[in-house]
């Protein structure tokens, strides 16, 4: 599970 991570990382710079 390691993608979480990086879509964690997205979502603080991309609030969607």
């Amino acid at each position: 599970m390691s993608t979480i991570s990086d879509w964690s990382t997205q979502i603080q710079l991309r609030p969607i």
